[in-house]
Formats: structure tokens, sequence, C-alpha cells
């Protein structure tokens, strides 16, 4: 039964593409000609159930244009996790992918979307279903 809720408490993640006002440095491998012009901004907020548990966040970008860009968001047990994924190419077919891991390292959820257009200045809703991986107990708190 806390299986069932933390899912469907977690299965509601909102993700903020932004385009920069400035263009980023070009990200190794690439030209200045195509250089980046977009930044992924990522907020997540975790259940309270999964707050004590969670010691790592880990977002990664992918597209078939571009290396992945991968970024670590800040955890912090008195608010939601945050971070920000630069040096993007503006593009579509985007796959965004979220891991969250406990204090030990052990991955205990995992979610993605795919088919995501990033536009330099636009800002985009992304909802990324998450899933718990294997046994997990909630912390009693």
């Amino acid at each position: 039964m806390a299986r069932c809720l933390c899912q469907a408490l977690i299965a509601l993640m909102l993700m903020a593409l932004s385009g920069c006002s400035e263009p980023s440095p070009a990200a190794p491998g690439q030209s200045e000609a195509h250089a980046p012009q977009a930044a992924l901004s990522l907020r997540l907020a975790l259940p309270k159930t999964l707050q004590a548990a969670v010691g790592r966040v880990v977002a990664r970008l992918e597209a078939p244009d571009q290396d992945p860009v991968e970024g670590e968001l800040q955890v912090s047990p008195l608010g939601p996790a945050v971070g920000r994924l630069g040096a993007l190419l503006p593009g579509t077919d985007r796959v965004l992918t979220v891991s969250g891991y406990d204090v030990l390292g052990t991955l205990i959820f995992v979610g993605q979307t795919t088919g995501i257009t990033v536009a330099a200045g636009d800002t985009v809703a992304v909802e990324v279903a998450l899933r718990l991986v294997g046994p997990w107990a909630p912390v009693n708190g």
C-alpha cells in the first residue's frame, strides 16, 4: 500500500525547459557555429516519505545531434531537488531520464520522457512519471 502511494505521489514531476539569454560556449566536440543556446531547469518535489532516503538525483538529456548532457540536482530535506543542465542545442527528439539514488548509492526511482523539443528562448513543461525500482520501505518520521 505504501509503495503504491509513493508511486502516485512522485508521478507528477514538472520540468521546465528554458532558453538562455546569451548563447553558451560550445560544448566539447561542437563547433562555435553550433554553440548551444538553451538550458534545462529542473525542480523535483519529493514526497515526505522519500525526502530522508534520497541522497542523489541525476538528470540526463540525450539527443541525436549532441552528446548526452548530465547533471546532479541539489537535494534538500526542506524543499525540492533543483538543478540545471546547460550547453544544450535547440532541437527535437530529446530524451530526459531522471534517476534517484538513496544515501548508499542504490537506485530507488527512475523516469523517462521522450520526444521533447528544446527551443531557444522558449519554456516547455515536461512531465516525467517516476517509478520505484526494487524493494523500498519508507522511512518513518
